[in-house]
């Protein structure tokens, strides 16, 4: 792939090795013909001075003393061929044994050495390389290491046996054959004898060994090619029939398909042969009989075969490779033979014959000749973590992955990344999750190229009571060793096995903050630990992961040969340790270090006859996981930033969030010159994924709303084939079968946050077990590095100080925070604002059929009124016998009435408070399967026990008889909130209720007018909603009083109304205008009255 980034900055590419011949390709689909952005290709063209040979069976020998050859103890070997047939490349064998063959083996390359020690080793892979095609084959050999390269790619490695090293070449070394005797060498190894083909390149330790082919090798290229036919999805060629036997070459895609049908002259089918998984199934249509060939010899490996038919008198013989697998005996045969009249190929994938007209023959459907147009997929294999390769159509394959990996590649592991994860996934559950220590399978890199590994989890708790998740490694020696006897220094070794490798230790212990080993030593007898001998050295030891020693015990300072109680000065006799005094002693303590741990190994010895020692080695104990610890982002602007190199072949970046904000930029990872990039960002509260690439965007988006404050996992992959976004279970999938294949951009600096610092477009939220392409970021060191203003280690936030009264709940944005008062009967920006009515006589309130949604146990209201004797609440249930009053008795305490519709009968009266002093009085009702309670003002009132969840059943209800006077607030009827909600609470209203504040004096809005003839009406205080309300208050004793009232309503009636509409400020206090968010639409429910806690301000509605 030659790359152009599309920009004035080159992006330079170092090729080894250059084709003669260069085809460019757009990587994109430019639709616009006259887009003029294409891309300038600079490349330096140099004579390469390589011969190109043609062999017809014919090798030569190079003398190695005149070519310039040694012995050595690193080689290489460089092949260039092309070939359709097994063949012999290079060979050379030498009288002491050293060997170096190379060759092609049905399509495989074997390269078969031996240094000496008369044991040959073969290193081999590749596939399908005899199709005719230039391939390059490259051994590498480096002293202890042995490698095969194939086209560039890396397929195999190996270490050669016995104890040489060193290759020694024969006197005379051959290319494209050996020499011709019957040695048992040849015979037992299975070398080829010959080459046919050419050679572009031959170079054994950088000596170009063609350039010593003698003069009457062909110095061009000449090689026959066999017809060849590609065959794509419900396609067929048919094959007249003329001659047998029929045979050709094949190689198939490895799917169940039709392969072979023997047909006579009317089309009818005669024998079919199947591929069923990897096997031929022969099938006639007279018997109907199915035949399975040999399952072990696969004949949809992706290599060349070859396929005969014979028919022989009354026998039908299908030969695979030379071999008969499958075949046919008796009349069935004769009838075959003659009948036959064609033979039809129907198999996905490429055929080629030397006997066969594949060029000319008739076909159906998408078909290309004189070319094999499959792609071998699965050759280096793509799939990871031991997922097997299958080649599903010419150009494409999938993985089966074993258990516990998922994707295209199997990439994805199911398994957690740390103890930390595993305990967040059981969360998840919402069932109660079990603490105690656990084995666990954890992925530390998620799939990547470091295995699995098991561990034992548990949550404790540290000194301050904090839990903590503890991530365990036990080893294999769980008892003490105790070692007795006459013993050198160190003469006992013992090796720990934790059940896993140095990689995995390595990236499990710098993945942790802090880690710890146990250790103790227990001396008896005299014998001492950190001094044996005259050299004074230490008679026990310990090696670390890095095979270096540990000359100190416990928690004492690392090669200090000092034990935890020189630390304090309280060893015995004052030695560094109490093993050291002779005396009997024990030296114990927690080793900390982690450059130290995990201890790998012990060496214990410097006892006698007389003495003894006793070691125990704990687990390797592991807590706060780095990459685990959160970062809060308070500051929109702010930003994280790193370097990563990307391998662009694969992205990856799973990590988990939570935030409140639906539009924010997450994450970028961009290249050098900022204009190719990975970006991770949230729109309309739903994760979306771009990359930029050649001056196009490819995206994926999930459509799961996260922006709840509650955290979740996100994944994104993104690779040639296709982008997955992952959001918790929910995952979204942009398959790019079909389409251009995704060139993944080179990237190098990733920022979390605001990549602009400004226009506070960033992120706000906390974020953790950020991996990017399986490499942790530890965010919390990253922070504490950078100390960047606005982003905090730990999980902080707006909302730490209780800043919602009255319950709301408050929504932390982490730059700022808002309250939502939606579950309770408050308002208002901090949920403080109260949401009341005042009811005049004769008014009430019900809610005819409630809700079935809107029905609970629990109810709530707050009072302010000077009546008694009224009722306050009234429920029952529409569909049944059941009901509940509350009710103010004449004295103004509290009764309730409960009756359950069958036996419960309840009626008790509450004596202590007294509801009807102008006061307000908070009640809270709440009923349940055991008990019910009543409370006014958090003071308990009524508490019966029983069964009272029949309350859920009460859907009507009547609020208020028309006796009340005062002021409603609080008000909850279930899980509804009829006074900030009315309409949604189906609350009906007669009378006029008016929506506002409760006034500080229920009875001055309540008066008795006098019968003194000088009473008038004040319009001041008093409050006048209709002439037949002003007829029931006063009590009118006599018609002449009566008139004279009547009269002069009339007349102030008539003169307002010819007066515009509107609020009217009496002159007792100055009053603030109506906030109109908190004022009802409709006219007639405008705020009657404003009170403030400090001063009366009234407002009158005209």
């Amino acid at each position: 792939l030659i790359y152009s980034s599309l920009s004035h900055q080159p992006i330079w590419t170092y090729l080894d090795v250059v084709a003669q011949s260069i085809r460019l390709k757009d990587a994109f689909d430019w639709n616009d013909k006259e887009d003029d952005r294409l891309p300038l290709l600079m490349m330096t063209l140099c004579e390469t001075g390589w011969n190109t040979l043609s062999f017809d069976d014919s090798p030569y020998k190079v003398d190695t003393t005149h070519a310039g050859l040694v012995s050595m103890y690193e080689n290489e070997l460089r092949i260039v061929f092309k070939s359709f047939r097994s063949s012999l490349l290079f060979f050379s064998s030498a009288p002491q044994g050293d060997l170096l063959i190379a060759q092609c083996v049905q399509g495989k390359i074997e390269v078969i050495f031996d240094f000496g020690s008369l044991s040959p080793s073969t290193i081999s892979g590749g596939r399908a390389l005899d199709d005719g095609k230039w391939h390059e084959l490259r051994w590498n050999h480096q002293f202890d290491s042995v490698q095969l390269y194939i086209d560039g790619v890396l397929v195999n490695t190996t270490s050669p046996t016995g104890l040489y090293r060193k290759l020694d070449l024969s006197s005379e070394m051959w290319i494209g054959g050996r020499p011709q005797d019957d040695s048992s060498l040849f015979l037992s190894l299975s070398i080829q004898s010959t080459f046919r083909g050419c050679l572009n390149r031959l170079q054994l330790n950088s000596i170009d060994l063609l350039s010593l082919a003698p003069s009457d090798i062909r110095s061009n290229c000449i090689m026959t090619s066999p017809p060849t036919l590609t065959l794509f999805t419900h396609s067929n060629a048919t094959v007249p029939f003329s001659f047998l036997p029929f045979s050709f070459e094949f190689r198939l895609v490895s799917i169940s398909s039709s392969f072979i049908s023997l047909r006579n002259a009317m089309n009818d089918n005669l024998v079919s042969i199947d591929v069923v998984e990897s096997s031929f199934v022969l099938t006639s249509n007279s018997t109907k009989h199915a035949q399975q060939s040999n399952p072990r010899i696969n004949a949809v490996d992706g290599f060349w075969h070859s396929f005969s038919l014979k028919i022989r008198s009354s026998r039908l013989e299908i030969e695979l490779d030379g071999i008969t697998v499958l075949w046919l005996e008796g009349s069935e045969v004769r009838s075959i033979s003659v009948n036959l009249a064609s033979i039809v190929l129907s198999a996905e994938g490429c055929y080629r014959s030397v006997t066969l007209d594949l060029q000319a023959i008739p076909t159906e459907g998408k078909v290309e000749r004189g070319n094999c147009a499959m792609t071998d997929r699965c050759t280096p294999n793509p799939c990871s973590n031991g997922g097997i390769c299958i080649q599903s159509s010419l150009t494409s394959q999938y993985c089966q992955c074993p258990m516990g990996y998922d994707g295209l590649f199997c990439h994805i592991s199911a398994n957690p990344r740390s103890c930390e994860e595993f305990f967040y996934i059981k969360s998840l559950t919402g069932r109660k999750m079990s603490k105690k220590e656990k084995k666990v399978v954890i992925d530390v890199d998620g799939g990547e190229s470091i295995e699995p590994m098991r561990v034992l989890c548990s949550i404790q708790p540290n000194d301050m009571g904090e839990e903590r998740v503890i991530t365990r490694v036990p080893h294999h020696m769980v008892d003490s060793l105790t070692v007795s006897g006459q013993k050198r220094a160190g003469e006992l070794r013992i090796d720990l096995d934790y059940g896993i490798n140095l990689r995995q230790m390595e990236t499990l212990v710098d993945s942790f903050e802090l880690c710890s080993q146990s250790m103790r030593f227990e001396c008896k007898g005299g014998a001492k630990l950190m001094s044996w001998g005259d050299d004074r050295s230490p008679s026990s030891w310990y090696s670390t992961r890095s095979d270096k020693q540990g000359l100190q015990w416990g928690s004492a300072p690392p090669y200090s040969r000092m034990c935890p109680c020189a630390l304090h000065s309280n060893c015995t006799s004052n030695k560094l340790c109490n093993c050291e005094s002779g005396l009997d002693g024990i030296d114990e303590g927690n080793n900390t270090y982690s450059q130290l741990l995990p201890i790998t190994s012990l060496f214990v010895g410097g006892t006698t006859i007389s003495s003894n020692v006793t070691v125990s080695i704990g687990s390797l104990v592991c807590e706060h996981k780095l990459v685990y610890e959160p970062v809060t982002f308070m500051n929109r602007n702010g930003k994280l930033t790193g370097q990563l190199l990307s391998n662009g072949a694969r992205f990856s970046l799973s990590f988990h969030v939570k935030f409140t904000y639906e539009q924010m930029s997450v994450f970028t990872w961009e290249s050098l010159d900022s204009r190719h990039w990975f970006h991770l960002h949230v729109i309309n509260g739903r994760m979306a994924g771009e990359i930029s690439i050649g001056g196009e965007l490819f995206e994926v988006k999930n459509q799961k709303r996260i922006n709840d404050g509650m955290w979740h996992s996100i994944y994104w992959d993104a690779h040639r084939l296709s982008q997955r976004m992952l959001v918790d279970d929910d995952d979204e999938e942009e398959n790019r079968k079909g389409k251009k294949e995704l060139v993944l951009p080179n990237t190098l600096n990733w920022t979390i946050g605001s990549k602009t610092q400004r226009n506070n477009i960033g992120f706000a939220g906390i974020i953790r077990n950020v991996y990017l392409n399986g490499m942790g970021l530890p965010l919390g060191s990253i922070v504490r590095e950078q100390n960047t203003m606005g982003i905090e280690e730990g999980e902080g936030g707006k909302c730490s100080n209780d800043r919602c009264s009255n319950g709301g709940r408050c929504i932390d944005h982490y730059d700022s925070y808002s309250c939502d008062c939606a579950i309770t009967p408050f308002g208002g920006e901090d949920c403080t604002r109260e949401h009341s009515i005042w009811v005049p006589l004769g008014c009430s309130l019900s809610i005819p059929w409630q809700n079935p949604s809107q029905t609970s146990l629990c109810h709530r209201l707050a009072v302010k009124t000077s009546s008694n004797n009224v009722t306050l609440v009234r429920s029952k249930s529409l569909f049944g016998d059941s009901s509940f009053n509350l009710s103010i008795t004449t004295s103004g305490r509290l009764t309730v009435s409960i009756y359950d519709g069958l036996i419960f009968n309840k009626s008790e009266t509450f004596g202590p408070i007294n509801v009807s002093n102008e006061m307000i009085h908070d009640i809270s009702i709440c009923a349940s399967f055991n008990a019910f309670k009543l409370t006014i003002d958090d003071q308990i009132a009524f508490n019966f026990p029983g069964n009272f969840t029949f309350f859920k059943s009460f859907n009507v209800w009547n609020l208020m008889d028309e006796n009340f006077v005062g002021c409603l607030s609080r008000l909850q009827i279930g899980s509804s909130f009829p006074l900030k909600n009315p309409h949604s609470s189906r609350l009906k209203m007669k009378g006029g209720i008016k929506f506002g504040q409760c006034p500080s004096n229920i009875a001055e809005l309540n008066p008795t007018p006098s019968l003194s003839s000088n009473s008038g009406i004040n319009i001041g205080v008093s409050h006048l909603p209709n002439s037949s309300s002003l007829v029931s208050i006063a009590g009118v004793s006599s018609i002449v009083i009566v008139c004279l009232l009547l009269f002069t309503l009339c007349s102030l009636i008539v003169y307002m109304r010819s007066l515009p509409e509107g609020v009217y400020n009496t002159h007792e206090s100055s009053s603030l205008p109506c906030d109109q968010t908190k004022c009802s639409p409709s006219r007639s429910e405008e705020p009657l009255v404003h009170q403030s806690l400090h001063k009366i301000e009234k407002e009158y509605f005209c």
